[in-house]
């Protein structure tokens, strides 16, 4: 799928929310995002790592795509490459625990100045701590020169996070990029 595709999936996407949320009343918006969200699953990581390098600004260019005034919208791009790695609970895609705690993330972010967590399954408990509430739950997200140094960003960020109840894949861009181990926790 090309990255023009994923993107006017996603502004229709969220225009359909938009759309449907006037339509259903603001108490229905977030079972009209819950659907639409679903239907667009498989594209959200790749999103993360789009989301990451783009330099326009997202809510103009929304806000021209729900008006359909399309024509003469550029999106500008950072050069380089990103790579997102998920973190999820264990146990996941089948039986996972929810509701443990996830530390560090602040730091996490700090690897690099490229790196961006973005959230999936997560809530706060009653004390602000960030717990896990799903199955894919983290999308450790980086930038980097080449593909190379994105993969080694996120990869360091994703071992600052403290997360015993979570887990990663050490395989990821491995098509792309030479072998590397990781160490994962747990």
């Amino acid at each position: 799928m090309r990255w023009d595709d994923i993107v006017s999936r996603t502004i229709s996407f969220l225009c359909s929310i938009s759309m449907i949320g006037k339509w259903l009343g603001s108490n229905n918006l977030q079972f009209a995002y819950f659907m639409g969200s679903h239907a667009i699953k498989g594209q959200l990581t790749i999103f993360q790592v789009l989301m990451v390098r783009l330099e326009s600004d997202l809510a103009q260019v929304l806000l021209a795509a729900c008006r359909g005034e399309l024509t003469g919208v550029t999106l500008n791009w950072s050069p380089g490459s990103a790579m997102v790695v998920v973190m999820a609970s264990k146990g996941y895609p089948g039986s996972y625990e929810k509701g443990t705690m996830i530390r560090n993330l602040e730091e996490a972010e700090q690897v690099a100045p490229s790196v961006k967590i973005f959230h999936a399954g997560t809530a706060l408990d009653s004390d602000g701590n960030f717990i896990a509430t799903g199955g894919r739950v983290l999308g450790v997200t980086a930038k980097g020169k080449d593909l190379e140094e994105a993969r080694d960003r996120a990869y360091q960020a994703v071992e600052e996070i403290n997360w015993p109840g979570g887990f990663y894949r050490r395989d990821i861009g491995w098509r792309a990029l030479p072998q590397k181990q990781f160490a994962s926790q747990g």
